[in-house]
Parts: structure tokens; C-alpha cells; sequence
């Protein structure tokens, strides 16, 4: 008997291919393949889309990155426009108090 096959399945098919001992193998081995297949593609399809979830999140993660990056950019901004601001005060004062 073929590995995997029940005795008995294995004897009706071998009834059903009309005797043919080789043909019954063929055809077992043919819808085991197909069935070796099929599991295959149906992994590939959820790696895939898990790929494609993960693509998303690393998206989603960039553009939060860039927002921040932008908002730090926008505050390092302000913080040296507020030390010019501040340097330019300490100037005046000492300006009045050497007049």
C-alpha cells in the first residue's frame, strides 16, 4: 500500500481505476501532490498578507516618525528663535546700564 493510505482506501482505489495497480498509485500521488500544493499556496497567502499587515505598520510608523521629526524641528526652531530673543535682551540691558 502507499504511505499515508489506509489499506482499505487503497484496495477501492485500485477497484476504481479498474484493477490498475499503477494507475491507482498515479492518481494517489497526484491528489496528494495537489493537496501538498494547495497547503502550500494557502501559507504563501496568509505570509502574504501577514506581509502586507506588516507593510502597513511600517508605513504608519514612518509617518508618525516625520510628524515628530517635524514638531522636534519646529521646537528647535522656536528654542533658537527664544535665544536670539533673549541674547538680544541681555545686549539692551547691558547697553542701559553702560549709558
Amino acid at each position: 500500500m502507499w504511505v499515508g493510505t489506509p489499506e482499505s482506501e487503497a484496495v477501492e482505489m485500485v477497484r476504481e481505476s479498474g484493477g490498475n495497480w499503477e494507475r491507482a498509485a498515479l492518481e494517489t500521488n497526484q491528489k496528494g501532490i495537489q493537496k501538498v500544493c494547495e497547503a502550500l499556496t494557502n501559507k504563501m497567502d496568509l505570509r502574504t498578507q501577514r506581509t502586507y499587515g506588516l507593510e502597513k505598520q511600517v508605513d504608519q510608523l514612518n509617518e508618525a516618525v516625520e510628524k515628530h521629526t517635524r514638531e522636534i524641528d519646529g521646537l528647535k526652531a522656536k528654542s533658537k528663535q527664544g535665544s536670539e530673543r533673549l541674547e538680544s535682551l541681555e545686549n539692551n540691558e547691558r547697553e542701559i546700564v553702560l549709558n
